[in-house]
């Protein structure tokens, strides 16, 4: 009975370990809370200045323009020069129909025009939860929202033009593998053979990094706890970012940060034997200075809880680096971490992953160790910032 209740038994750690996974799972369950929608809510788009402008720019009119609520439920009618009372056509929102088919990271709450004759005369972007970067290569393709003006008409099968093809379900396969290698790796010693591990971070920053995307994010677990996963657009995406928090949940073992992650990789290719012999300067940072750099990423998650429980529009990719492989998609922000968090490996070991990453530290706090069964300042941490999140959500 004696042994049972010793603090290194086997109940106990999984016990307090179980409570910390709960703490994750309840500021989730806030962020959710804080970003659902009154079921009766109907936003007025007769005053939005964006409604207007659209509609303005879909009818072709510079002159008065007016929208008002119809008769038929979920539509506004679009009156051009309201004086005369002209009709030109109505609006409809996809709004929250179409709540459940999220992006990389939420729902695009688009309008939709359609002419007297109820043919699709234009669409465009209303309000969006996705990435901001991805959101603005939409609006800049003309063609994409071109095809939706083909459709036949509303209750007719559109002509649209297909959003996805074989080189995304090929990515999302091929990333499903990747991740299943990856964990092989964690729990196997097949990494020690070089040109192995060589090979699998070459295919891993190529493919996630350069070619999919597909990396876990802080925006992206902000964007999935506020809306929902996106299984249909993305699951090899999916699939990692569940391999990634689950696997460290029940295991000692974290696979993400050791071995999946592109940006992991190549700041591990900045401390090779090669680079080394090339490069032989070498930071040694003063422990005082570690402890606070450590803080980093901290404040990061406590800005990433505020962001999303408030519903304010800062974007979450441009704290982390992972939008850099995209130059297309990637902010002034995301770029210069990428950059010097990649510059500093050259000098310091994983400078970015040990002082900068608020998702490898959301992952660390996840992993089963050997002091699980101990409650310390990380705990601490962990119920400061769910307190954080209700109170921004009782504000």
């Amino acid at each position: 009975m004696l042994n049972q209740a010793r603090p290194d038994s086997v109940l106990l750690p999984r016990l307090v370990h179980g409570l910390r996974v709960l703490l994750l799972v309840a500021i989730l369950v806030v962020v959710r809370y804080a970003n659902q929608k009154p079921a009766d809510a109907i936003y007025d788009l007769s005053s939005d200045p964006t409604a207007v402008a659209f509609a303005r720019s879909a009818f072709e009119t510079d002159g008065e323009i007016q929208i008002r609520p119809s008769t038929t439920a979920g539509r506004w009618e679009v009156v051009a020069e309201p004086s005369k009372g002209t009709k030109v056509g109505d609006l409809i929102r996809t709004s929250p129909q179409s709540d459940d088919i999220t992006g990389f990271s939420g729902p695009t709450d688009c309008l939709v025009a359609l002419g007297s004759n109820q043919q699709i005369v234009s669409v465009g972007i209303f309000n969006s939860r996705d990435t901001v970067e991805h959101v603005d290569l939409i609006q800049e393709s003309p063609d994409f929202f071109a095809s939706f003006s083909r459709a036949a008409g509303v209750g007719q099968k559109p002509l649209l033009a297909k959003t996805r093809d074989w080189g995304s379900y090929g990515a999302d396969f091929i990333t499903i593998g990747l991740v299943l290698i990856g964990v092989v790796f964690s729990f196997t010693k097949l990494s020690k053979r070089r040109w192995l591990r060589i090979g699998y971070q070459i295919a891993v920053v190529m493919v996630l990094g350069f070619y999919s995307g597909h990396m876990l994010s802080q925006a992206s677990v902000a964007g999935w706890a506020a809306n929902t996963l996106p299984w249909q657009v993305a699951p090899g995406l999916v699939f990692l970012s569940l391999a990634a928090i689950a696997v460290p949940m029940f295991s000692k073992h974290q696979p993400y940060c050791q071995h999946i992650c592109p940006f992991g990789a190549m700041q591990q290719w900045a401390r090779t034997p090669l680079v080394k012999r090339i490069i032989r300067w070498n930071v040694a940072i003063d422990a005082r200075l570690a402890k606070l750099l450590r803080c980093l990423p901290i404040v990061l998650l406590a800005t990433v809880i505020v962001t999303a429980t408030s519903g304010s529009v800062f974007n979450l990719a441009s704290i982390e680096p992972f939008d850099g492989f995209g130059l297309r998609v990637a902010g002034w922000a995301t770029i210069a971490i990428f950059v010097v968090g990649l510059l500093l490996s050259f000098v310091s070991p994983m400078a970015y992953c040990r002082f900068g990453c608020p998702t490898g530290v959301m992952l660390g706090y996840l992993r089963f160790r050997g002091d699980s069964h101990r409650l310390g300042l990380r705990d601490f941490v962990a119920v400061c910032l769910l307190l954080l999140a209700l109170y921004v959500l009782t504000k």
